[in-house]
């Protein structure tokens, strides 16, 4: 599974309350600013999400032959089909370990764009975070 949210294209002219100043921050405090707003958007889907399999779950990995800790962060029902998986063979990898994994995605998709539709909390940090991740895509171009 990708990132765990929608695109809110569709959703961005409908509340847009809070302007964002980016300023002259360093590429360092924007990803600060990244990951604290990725933890806002996934606290609050959680605390509004019903269905507890959905709920995101991030977990800090190390890919082999890499000395490099990611973050990632995925619905709950990835991360346990994915230990089972492991505990069934150890031995094999593979890098699709939910066997539905289109269907859950597209469902906990919906659930963050129902949500956020009907949480303008949600929907606002939502808002933040992908404002902060085009300025650092921006820059990156550069």
């Amino acid at each position: 599974m990708g990132d765990p949210l929608p695109d809110l294209s569709e959703v961005r002219e409908q509340l847009l309350e809070e302007v964002v100043v980016i300023g002259e921050k360093s590429t360092i405090q924007l990803r600060r600013e990244i990951r604290a707003a990725d933890k806002i958007v996934y606290d609050t889907f959680n605390e509004l999400n019903a269905d507890d399999d959905y709920d995101i779950v991030c977990r800090k990995e190390t890919r082999i032959g890499s000395q490099i800790v990611r973050l990632h962060c995925r619905a709950r029902l990835y991360w346990e089909a994915r230990s089972a998986l492991a505990e069934e063979d150890a031995a094999v990898a593979t890098p699709q370990p939910v066997s539905n994994q289109a269907k859950h995605e597209k469902v906990l998709k919906e659930k963050v764009r129902d949500l956020a539709m009907q949480n303008p909390a949600l929907l606002q940090a939502m808002l933040r975070r992908e404002i902060l991740k085009r300025e650092l895509a921006r820059r990156k171009e550069k």
